[in-house]
């Protein structure tokens, strides 16, 4: 783990590209976002048309695809990151009470998050002051959010050094 941000600010979502992730709208508020780069690491039923959404938008600059990982190099893509993003959707009970795999590695990898004001994922990251919380998902709110984050470098580097604390300190495995 290092203590630095990059410029621009890399900024990922990991995982399963499926309905009620707010995907669409994560892709279309890089239209508003400045100093950041987004890299959709994963694959599932969405990826094609999200990547169709990139190239209409003209955002191929700002939004790359690495297709399905290995989990085994999870860690390493993860970290070479600053915000791991999680922008479900709470229309069903599946994400609005969710404990996402992904929050706990983006911890443990240094990241600062962003995430929906859902139950679980706000008690974790306001609870370890490691990221900020999106209202609404819409492709404004979480421009907004993101932007907040990418321009105060000093806060981010607090918000990703209290995630890779939380990550060791309560979510990882202990002997």
């Amino acid at each position: 783990f290092t203590d630095t941000v990059h410029s621009p600010v890399r900024i990922i979502f990991q995982g399963k590209m499926q309905a009620y992730r707010g995907l669409d709208k994560l892709i279309l508020a890089f239209k508003h976002i400045k100093g950041g780069v987004l890299t959709m690491s994963g694959y599932g039923p969405l990826a094609e048309r999200l990547e169709s959404l990139v190239r209409a938008e003209n955002l191929s600059d700002r939004v790359t695809f690495t297709g399905r990982y290995d989990p085994a190099e999870s860690t390493a893509l993860l970290s070479s990151h600053d915000i791991g993003v999680i922008t479900y959707e709470g229309m069903i009970p599946n994400n609005t009470f969710s404990s996402p795999n992904k929050l706990f590695e983006y911890a443990m990898s240094g990241l600062a998050v962003a995430a929906s004001d859902l139950p679980f994922l706000s008690e974790v990251v306001d609870g370890n002051d490691m990221g900020a919380l999106i209202g609404e998902i819409t492709p404004e709110r979480i421009a907004d959010t993101l932007n907040v984050m990418i321009t105060d470098t000093e806060r981010l580097k607090t918000l990703k050094k209290n995630a890779r604390a939380a990550g060791a300190e309560k979510f990882g495995w202990k002997e």
